[in-house]
């Protein structure tokens, strides 16, 4: 039985960002909500799952890490659930994560920031009729209801402009539904879902139009149009290729996040030996297959994704590098192809991770391997057995792409045992 109530210290916080304290009596205690440096009067405890948590505290003394949040509504909305914590201890928090995570010092750790205010390019807003009309944003917390109408503090200006408006615009003509909308090199284009109300749904031009985009695709009850671009440019993307999205499909969340991602997998090519060929898993639309070409290299470029597949075979072709570029439509984990002297191995999975094409690499042992990966978690799974068989870490960036949350994206390079590359 452990004894309530207690007051003690947090002193860091986990992986899933709760508080970790300790009772008097050793255990360990998971707190939601705080930032390392405050102490706590914890008044009751449960377990769920085997971990202890507090039910019920209160914060008695302030952490000289606290900050003011930087939204109206942080305290009510599901994102950015470490804004209470100063940002620079945040930063340092993730990269020694990664450090440690990689058996690494953390000063060998690259770090490169993002700005926070206004630095989401893409968003899912939920609409959700209320007493005073139809409201676009984002759920409360483990809730289906809205946070009260307030601007939101990381979403670029021209996506927060379509938030505020689009629940005036579509109040009319649904009372539920689901706005995902990208910001690209020609605008903002939107996918819209929803359920009507009943009354007559303009054309797709004309909503388009009030909503300020350059691009709509609707599907109201059964009610579809479509009108504008149906795909934008990312605009960090600087050649031979043209990378582009749809509203609903994927790409890194911010501009500036995936040009700091992109410099440092120029880092890391810059530390292997020029590539020959390259093989590309989990390819997408093309992120990163121009700077390979970039650098003289021929690319087998492995991608699942039929829309994404079709976008890069597109500015594949539309660059003149088909003799080049190499596009498969396939599962990368049954893509990989026996290594060809000087080459390398680019791998950009989802949170999924990539353990079979690691298990591959191990197997087929090319010069090197770039990891980018925004689950630390499946990162560190998927990189042991390449370390238990000999590779090495040459080098380690964390990318703080997703600020105010626990998560990262990080790029580290793997050498394979010496003498063993290409066997």
């Amino acid at each position: 039985m452990i004894d309530c109530p207690f007051e003690a210290d947090v002193a860091d916080l986990g992986g899933l960002g709760d508080g970790i304290v300790r009772h008097p009596d050793g255990p360990v205690v998971l707190a939601a909500g705080v930032v390392p440096g405050d102490r706590l009067r914890i008044e009751q405890l449960t377990k769920q799952r085997g971990v202890l948590r507090a039910g019920a505290f209160q914060v008695v003394a302030e952490s000289p890490q606290r900050c003011a949040p930087a939204c109206a509504v942080f305290d009510e909305c599901g994102g950015c659930g470490l804004q209470r914590w100063d940002l620079e201890r945040q930063r340092e928090w993730k990269r020694a994560q990664l450090a440690r995570a990689l058996g690494l010092p953390t000063a060998a750790i690259a770090l490169a920031a993002v700005e926070p205010r206004g630095h989401r390019r893409r968003t899912r807003l939920h609409l959700r009729m209320r007493q005073d009309g139809l409201g676009a944003g984002f759920l409360r917390s483990q809730s289906d209801v809205l946070v009260a109408d307030a601007a939101c503090a990381v979403l670029a200006p021209e996506l927060e402009h379509l938030r505020a408006r689009a629940g005036a615009v579509l109040g009319p003509y649904l009372d539920r539904g689901e706005l995902r909308a990208v910001l690209g090199r020609q605008g903002v284009i939107a996918d819209l879902t929803g359920r009507p109300t009943g009354a007559a749904v303009p054309p797709a031009a004309e909503l388009a139009g009030a909503l300020g985009v350059v691009g709509l695709q609707l599907q109201i009850g059964r009610h579809a149009d479509r009108w504008g671009l149906g795909e934008v440019d990312l605009p960090e993307v600087d050649g031979p290729l043209t990378v582009a999205t749809d509203a609903a499909g994927f790409c890194q969340a911010s501009a500036h996040g995936n040009r700091a991602l992109r410099e440092q997998v120029a880092r890391a090519l810059d530390g292997l030996a020029p590539p020959s060929y390259v093989q590309e898993f989990y390819a997408g639309s093309g992120n990163f297959t121009g700077m390979f070409l970039q650098r003289g290299a021929s690319v087998r470029a492995v991608e699942a994704d039929v829309d994404a597949v079709r976008r890069l075979r597109r500015s594949v072709a539309a660059a003149g590098l088909s003799d080049r570029v190499e596009v498969v439509c396939a599962q990368a984990e049954r893509a990989a192809l026996p290594t060809q002297p000087s080459e390398i191995w680019l791998l950009d999975p989802g949170r999924q991770g990539a353990p079979e094409v690691c298990a591959a690499a191990a197997r087929l042992q090319p010069a090197g391997l770039i990891y980018v990966s925004c689950a630390l978690d499946k990162l560190v799974r998927d990189l042991g057995p390449l370390r238990k068989a000999g590779w090495v870490v040459q080098q380690a960036a964390l990318i703080d792409a997703f600020v105010w949350t626990v998560h990262l994206e990080s790029v580290v390079t793997l050498l394979p045992p010496a003498g063993s590359a290409g066997l």
